[in-house]
């Protein structure tokens, strides 16, 4: 049986002890948004991600989906780091390669095209 996501969030904004109003400035949404994702009872991961980043919770204990993907993600960062230069310069190289490889690659398909004098 699936938990009720929305109940999971009152109970950790709860123990939190930051105001509904603190939480949401910081989001930078309405209170409404935020009872509307109590009712809830699936939420989207971002959604959890964005709220427990902001109180400080981790739902990883609560929904088993989050470990999966929290276990994705720091597979991914620790490879490029999740931070600053060390990333710009990864993703930097990684799209001169590819497209010095497309590049290659629409060589080989295109015939070599004859100047016409």
């Amino acid at each position: 049986m699936q938990k009720d996501l929305g109940l999971v969030l009152r109970e950790a904004v709860t123990k939190s002890n930051m105001s509904i109003t603190g939480i949401c400035e910081q989001l930078k949404k309405e209170r409404s948004w935020l009872y509307y994702q109590f009712r809830r009872k699936n939420i989207p991961i971002e959604t959890l991600l964005l709220i427990g980043a902001v109180i400080r919770y981790d739902f990883t204990d609560d929904v088993p989906e989050l470990k999966r993907i929290s276990a994705r993600r720091n597979i991914a960062d620790s490879s490029t780091g999740i931070y600053g230069k060390e990333t710009a310069e990864f993703w930097k190289s990684k799209y001169y390669q590819l497209l010095e490889d497309h590049i290659a690659l629409m060589k080989q398909q295109r015939p070599p095209v004859e100047k016409k004098v």
